[in-house]
């Protein structure tokens, strides 16, 4: 990811739409609290902090919409525009444009939802006890007939067997074939783990780091 310490020391990285929308509302969620705080008390120098702090968020918020456009989630750079031009306009702490940011932001957040549901994910769908072995399958939601998927093994036995080509201590490719044997008589011997993850993991190291962790626990 490409972080951006080049354009006045923001040293955010926004790549993609998940974490424009998560940047979005820390940074809408702290101006709104901070306004808050003013109108409810108004201490010395009250306009001087409103003025900064509206500055500092009218640049974050450009500097992700530009971002977006470089990696062309233009979408989203559309909407941060213009969430950049109510929350810098004369209507800023309206009603009417809070509801507008508001709804703006729930919009980005359908567009993180959506890219993130294309990504690549691998979903664990057996483990033995201890995590040894383990079968992952992309996409997670693919059966046993689905063309196209793709199943991972990790196994210490296989480490030590010698196979041609294996990477050891590493989740290896096998056929759909060999993923079904892990569903078999063949392989009551692995024994069953008790606590599998249902939700998949984004690439196959976020998969073989929870393995490791659990195998070491």
């Amino acid at each position: 990811m490409a972080s951006e310490t080049d354009e006045g020391g923001w040293s955010h990285n926004c790549d993609n739409p998940k974490t424009a929308a998560s940047l979005l509302v820390h940074f809408l969620g702290n101006y709104y609290t901070l306004m808050r705080r003013i109108a409810v008390k108004k201490s010395d120098g009250w306009e001087e902090t409103m003025r900064t702090s509206r500055v500092a968020l009218a640049g974050n918020l450009y500097l992700m919409m530009m971002q977006m456009r470089r990696h062309n989630h233009t979408a989203v750079a559309k909407y941060l525009e213009e969430v950049l031009e109510l929350v810098t306009g004369p209507e800023a702490l309206s009603q009417k444009t809070n509801e507008r940011v508001f709804l703006l932001a729930k919009e980005i957040g359908k567009h993180a939802d959506h890219w993130r549901s294309k990504l690549p994910s691998y979903k664990v769908i057996r483990a033995g006890t201890r995590y040894d072995p383990v079968i992952v399958v992309t996409p997670p939601d693919a059966g046993p007939d689905t063309k196209g998927a793709k199943c991972y093994e990790l196994s210490t036995f296989k480490d030590g067997n010698g196979i041609s080509g294996w990477k050891v201590g590493e989740f290896n490719e096998i056929s759909q074939r060999e993923a079904l044997v892990a569903f078999s008589g063949m392989a009551d011997g692995w024994g069953f783990a008790d606590d599998i993850p249902t939700e998949p993991f984004l690439s196959l190291e976020d998969a073989l780091t929870f393995v490791r962790t659990k195998r070491a626990a």
